[in-house]
């Protein structure tokens, strides 16, 4: 439970820091390659 408590102060802290430097359409990008990534993860793991 206190690596997770200390993974929220980390993200929470250095996540809006990142995204406010990062390049929207690269950010945009690996957004959603991680979305159908994990979609397909879950129907492989559901459904095989």
């Amino acid at each position: 439970m206190i690596p997770l408590g200390f993974g929220l102060l980390i993200g929470g802290y250095t996540g809006p820091i990142i995204v406010r430097h990062a390049n929207v359409h690269l950010l945009r990008a690996l957004i959603a390659l991680a979305a159908f990534g994990l979609a397909g993860y879950l129907f492989v793991t559901a459904y095989f």
